[in-house]
Formats: C-alpha cells, structure tokens, sequence
C-alpha cells in the first residue's frame, strides 16, 4: 500500500468516524464488529418484542377489570334475588340484566386481541423472543369466558348458589394478579436487554471506531514523511543536475 493510498484510508476513518472503512484495515475486527452489530440488532428486536408482550399484558388486565365490573353487578342483583320478599316478576327483571352482564363477560373475553391475537378466551401461551436467536419465555392468555368462570347459564329464578359469583370474581382476580407478575417479569427482561445493548455497543465501538487523535498523529507522521521522501527525491535529483553539468563543463 503506498502513501496516498494510506493517507486517503485516514482521511476517510477520520471523516467516517469508522476505523474499520474496508476488510483490508482489519480482517478479524471487521468480523467481531460486524456479529456484535448483529448481536445489538437482535438485542433491540428482542426489546421491541418483549414491549409487544407487555402492552397485550396491560390489555389483558385492563379487559379483566371490565369482566370485574360486571361480576360485581351480578354479585351484586345475585344478593338482591337471594331477597324473600322479591317477586316474581322482579326475578324476571334481574335475570334479565345477569343475562346481558354475562354476555358483555363473553363480549370482553371473544373480543379482546392484541395484532389479532385472542388474549382472553384461550389458555395456550405466547412466545415472546426477547433474545437474538429467538428464545425467549411464553406469557399466559387466560380464559375468561363465562364458561370458564364458571356461571355458563347461572340463572336466579330457582334456587342458584351465590358462592359461583364469588369463586368467578377470585378467579378473574388471580388472573390479574398472574398477569401482573408477568409485566413485572418482562419489564425485568426489558431491562436487561437495554443493559446489554448498551454493553455490546460499547464493546463494538471500541473495536470500530476511529480513535481520531491517534489517526490524525499518524496522518502527520503519514505526511511528514512523504514530505522528507519528496525532498529526498528533489535532492537527489539536483545532484545529479550538478554532476552532469560539471563534467559537462570539464569536457
């Protein structure tokens, strides 16, 4: 490699900010950064996913909080009709509104998603890939359907069991509560990740980034001694002027 061609590699390390501008400056370099960058892209997907997870997570729970809501209510007309002194006709009016409550319960678990994922009315889990060769943990969906919980075809017009309504509220409660950790586990990852893609950027930006001092010291002594070569060159040259001249002159 001549001078120039040295010299232009600097300037352009220099301009770039990137030591490692071809394969030639460092074979083995080259390869250690190009597979941390990797590292770092899978790192920040990872994150993105493990965000991804979080956001169905906090969908779900807040989903459940609604279904919470109405077992409240069918709690709630379920003590009302356990009243002697209610009639008839008044039994009718409120199953009637349990009847419409647990609809809207399977309204909520059908049609809550996330990207067209089902959350809440299957108990098969989702793998989230958090890390940069795909493994990862699985988060939990949750059936909450009223089948699920217990009260399919809960009716207060005969006799009818009030604990059903209780069990379905601790049920759905634990299933936040299981959700909950969840978020809290994979905000830990998130972390972690952020952790790591700060440390394998750090590391890679030692190996490929110009230390620009050092660069612009070498450019100079790059420049000092083409410089020192030339004037060599130009001397060498003139003595060889002055010699053919004197033995021109001595003929």
């Amino acid at each position: 490699m001549n001078i120039s061609s040295v010299g232009s590699n600097i300037y352009s390390q220099i301009a770039s900010g990137n030591r490692l501008t071809s394969a030639a400056v460092s074979p083995a370099d080259l390869a250690i950064s190009e597979k941390m960058k990797s590292q770092t892209g899978g790192l920040s997907q990872g994150a993105s996913n493990i965000k991804d997870g979080i956001s169905a997570l906090n969908i779900s729970d807040g989903a459940l909080s609604g279904i919470t809501d109405n077992l409240q209510r069918v709690h709630e007309l379920s003590l009302k009709a356990s009243n002697g002194l209610m009639s008839g006709e008044e039994k009718k009016a409120i199953q009637s509104e349990i009847d419409g409550l647990l609809q809207g319960i399977n309204d909520i678990a059908n049609g809550t998603e996330f990207n067209e994922k089902k959350l809440l009315n299957s108990e098969d889990g989702i793998h989230i890939a958090s890390n940069p060769d795909g493994s990862g943990s699985d988060i939990s969906r949750v059936d909450s359907t009223v089948k699920a919980l217990g009260l399919d075809g809960f009716s207060v017009m005969g006799n009818f069991d009030i604990n059903k309504v209780t069990d379905a509220l601790s049920k759905v409660s634990s299933m936040r509560g299981g959700l909950g950790a969840q978020v809290n586990g994979l905000e830990h990852a998130y972390n972690q990740n952020q952790i790591s893609i700060e440390n394998v950027t750090s590391s890679q930006s030692k190996i490929a980034d110009t230390d620009i001092p050092k660069a612009i010291s070498e450019q100079k002594k790059k420049e000092l001694l083409n410089t020192f070569q030339i004037m060599m060159q130009k001397q060498k040259q003139d003595n060889e002027v002055n010699n053919s001249a004197r033995l021109f002159s001595g003929i």
